[in-house]
C-alpha cells in the first residue's frame, strides 16, 4: 500500500504566490480493476464516462489481467477494445500498468521461484534418518509461549507493562494447556522478550488468536526492532479477523544483520474488541519456501565449512514443493519444510551436524510479495508482457510499476558483478523503457515516483537504516530514468521531491487526494500539492487517486482545483507524512 498524506490543520496563511490551477492541462483518475468479466468491463467504461464529468482527461488503468496473458480469458482482446473505443469517443487517455515488480503476485504465478530472494546463512541442521533438518536454535528459546506459567495476572518471562489492566492471564478461554493471553482492544497493549540472534537465520512463527469486536490497527500486532539498528526484521501482518474463533497465523521472518533482538505481540491502536493469544512458537524454518534458481545456490558444507557437499550425489535435490507448483498459488504454512535427503552413496554420515545456505521469500505487510529485479526470468515476462501489450492494447502510454520495491540485492549476480541495489534497479527500469520503446516507439512512459528519489524510499541507509529487505539502500536508481519519463509524483510533503525531478528534466504528474475526507481535507490536499509546486516548472496535470476504489469525491476533488483561486487564500493548513 501506499501511504496517504495526512491532512492536520496548521496555523500559517497561505502566502500570496501564482497560482497553478490553470497549468494543471491533465486531469488523471487512478482506475483499478481486471478485465476478465463482462461486469469489470462495464464497471470500469461506466467510471469513465462519470469521470469525464469531471473533465478527466487520462486514466492510468491499474488492470490486472494485462500481467498474465497467458491466463487471459478469450474475451479480453474485446475486453480492452471496447475500453480503447470508449475513450476514444470521450477523448481520453488510457495508460495501462505494465511491470509489476513492487507487488509481484502476478508473476509468481508463472514461477515461485522468482520472488526477491533473502540470504539464510550457515544454519546449522542435524543429520538423522537419512535426512537432515534444522538442529535446535540455542539463541531463539521462545519462553513460556503458552502464557501458563503466570503469578495471578503477571506472566513468567515476558515484558508486561501494567499487567492486570489491559492484559491478563485467562484461564476460561484457551486454544491449548490451562491459560490463553487475554488483550483489551486499548490503545497500545502487547508483551515483549528479548533474544540474542545470529545473522541471518530464519524463522518459523505460529501462534494461535481469537477475537471478540476487535478494533485494532491491523499492521500491528507484531512488533520487532534491533538495538541500536534502524532494521525491522517482521514487517508481515497477521491477519487476525475482528471476530474469529481459534485460528491458526503462520509467518516466516529473517534476523538480518542480527544482534539484541526484541519481539513483541499484542494490539496496537486499539479502540475496542478483545483479542486471545495461545500456543505461540518461534522454531528454525529450514528450506521452507526454499528459492531454487541460477542466482539463489543451495549450499551444504560441513560444520567448519571445510568440506562441501554435491547436490545430486551427497544429497537429493531439495525444493519446497509449494514454491514449485504451478501455477503457484502463494508462499504456503500449511506444510512441513523439507528436509535434505541424503543419497545412498552420501559422504554425509548420521549425527552429523552441517551448514547450510540458502535464499527464501520474505511477505510484507498482508501479501505484498516483491518480484526479483536481477533475474533473467524476470527480463524474459517483461519483454513478452511488452509484446503482448503492444498487440493487444497498441495505446497512448504505458505505466510501469516499479513502486515500493520492498526487497532486493541479496541474490548473487553473475559474472562477478556487485551492482548495488540501485545500480541494479537503475539497470532493470532502463530495460522497461526500452522494451516500451522497442514494441511501441511512439508511446509515453510513466513511472512512480517513490523508487528514483532520496527523499522517499531511494533514502540513504546510513541515515535511515536499511529499507525493508533491502540490501542496503536505493541510491542511484534514478540513473535508470531517461529524461522523457513522465514522473507520477505520489508523495511530497515539501518541495525536496518535486523540485529533485524538476532538476533532472522530468515532466511530473501530481498524485493527489489519497482518500482524504470533507471539502476541507480536499482543499488541504490541493494547497498542498499546489504549494510544494510553486517554482518547479512541466507540472502537466493531477490525479485522483485512490486506494479504496472511492469516486465519490472525485467531482468535488477536480471542481476545486478548477477553482483553486477563488479559495486558496483562505486556507491554512499543511501535510505532514504518515509514515
Amino acid at each position: 500500500m501506499k501511504w496517504s498524506l495526512v491532512l492536520v490543520a496548521g496555523i500559517t496563511a497561505f502566502w500570496a504566490a501564482p497560482l497553478r490551477s490553470a497549468d494543471l492541462k491533465e486531469k488523471w483518475l487512478y482506475l483499478g480493476g481486471s478485465f476478465n468479466s463482462e461486469q469489470n468491463v462495464s464497471r470500469f467504461i461506466a467510471e469513465m464516462n462519470d469521470a469525464k464529468k469531471s473533465g478527466v482527461t487520462h486514466i492510468a488503468a491499474a488492470e490486472g489481467v494485462c500481467n498474465r496473458p497467458d491466463n487471459a480469458p478469450k474475451e479480453y482482446p474485446d475486453y480492452v477494445q471496447r475500453v480503447l473505443a470508449e475513450a476514444k469517443k470521450l477523448n481520453m487517455q488510457v495508460v495501462p500498468h505494465v511491470y509489476p515488480i513492487g507487488y509481484g503476485g502476478a508473476w509468481l504465478w508463472y514461477d515461485g521461484n522468482l520472488g526477491a530472494a533473502i540470504p539464510a546463512r550457515n544454519v546449522l541442521f542435524l543429520v538423522q534418518g537419512g535426512a537432515a533438518a534444522p538442529a535446535p536454535d540455542a539463541d531463539l528459546q521462545l519462553k513460556n509461549g503458552g502464557f501458563e506459567v503466570a503469578d495471578g495476572d503477571k506472566l513468567a518471562d515476558w515484558q508486561q507493562p501494567a499487567p492486570g489492566q489491559n492484559t491478563f492471564v485467562d484461564k476460561e478461554v484457551k486454544h491449548g494447556g490451562n491459560s490463553s493471553l487475554k488483550i483489551l482492544g486499548k490503545g497500545t497493549s502487547r508483551v515483549s522478550q528479548t533474544f540474542n540472534v545470529k545473522p541471518y537465520q530464519y524463522y518459523r512463527l505460529t501462534v494461535w488468536t481469537k477475537a471478540q469486536g476487535l478494533q485494532a490497527d491491523q499492521e500491528s500486532f507484531l512488533g520487532s526492532s534491533f538495538a541500536g539498528s534502524k532494521r525491522r526484521p517482521i514487517y508481515a501482518n497477521l491477519g487476525v479477523r475482528n471476530n474469529e474463533d481459534w485460528t491458526k497465523h503462520e509467518l516466516s521472518f529473517n534476523t538480518f544483520e542480527g544482534g539484541e533482538l526484541k519481539f513483541s505481540i499484542g494490539v496496537s491502536g486499539g479502540t475496542g474488541g478483545t483479542l486471545w493469544i495461545d500456543d505461540l512458537s518461534i522454531e528454525p524454518a529450514g528450506l521452507l519456501h526454499v528459492l531454487r534458481r541460477e542466482m539463489c545456490p543451495l549450499k551444504v558444507t560441513s560444520e567448519d565449512g571445510t568440506t562441501v557437499y554435491e547436490e545430486g550425489k551427497d544429497f537429493k535435490p531439495a525444493a519446497d514443493p509449494g514454491v514449485a507448483a504451478k501455477p503457484f498459488n502463494g508462499y504456503r504454512f500449511d506444510h512441513a519444510a523439507p528436509t535434505i535427503e541424503l543419497t545412498d552413496s552420501s559422504r554425509i554420515k548420521a549425527g552429523q551436524k552441517l551448514l547450510v545456505s540458502y535464499f527464501h521469500p520474505g511477505r510484507i505487510y498482508g501479501s505484498q510479495t516483491v518480484i526479483s529485479i536481477q533475474d533473467p526470468k524476470v527480463f524474459e515476462l517483461m519483454d513478452k508482457q511488452m509484446q503482448y501489450m503492444a498487440k493487444i492494447w497498441n495505446t497512448y502510454g504505458y505505466f510501469m510499476k516499479q513502486d515500493e520495491v520492498r526487497a532486493g540485492g541479496y541474490e548473487v549476480q553473475p559474472d562477478g558483478q556487485n551492482l548495488t541495489p540501485g545500480q541494479l534497479l537503475a539497470k532493470q527500469t532502463k530495460l522497461g523503457y526500452d522494451l516500451i520503446k522497442k514494441y511501441q516507439p511512439s508511446a509515453k512512459v510513466y513511472a512512480w515516483s517513490d523508487m528514483y528519489t532520496p527523499f522517499h524510499n531511494a533514502r540513504p541507509a546510513d541515515k535511515a537504516g536499511p529499507y525493508y529487505y533491502v540490501n542496503g539502500d536505493w541510491t542511484g536508481a534514478w540513473e535508470g530514468l531517461p529524461k522523457d519519463i513522465i514522473i507520477m509524483n505520489w508523495y511530497s510533503p515539501t518541495s525536496q521531491n518535486v523540485k529533485w525531478f524538476a532538476d533532472r528534466g522530468h515532466e511530473q504528474v501530481l498524485c493527489g487526494y489519497y482518500d482524504v475526507s470533507g471539502t476541507d481535507g480536499l482543499k488541504k490536499n490541493i494547497l498542498q500539492w499546489m504549494k510544494v509546486t510553486e517554482g518547479s516548472p512541466r507540472i502537466d496535470g493531477i490525479m485522483y487517486t485512490t486506494w479504496k476504489n472511492n469516486y465519490s469525491n472525485m467531482a468535488e476533488f477536480f471542481k476545486l482545483v478548477d477553482e483553486y483561486p477563488s479559495w486558496a487564500a483562505s486556507t491554512t493548513g499543511e501535510a505532514q507524512p504518515e509514515h
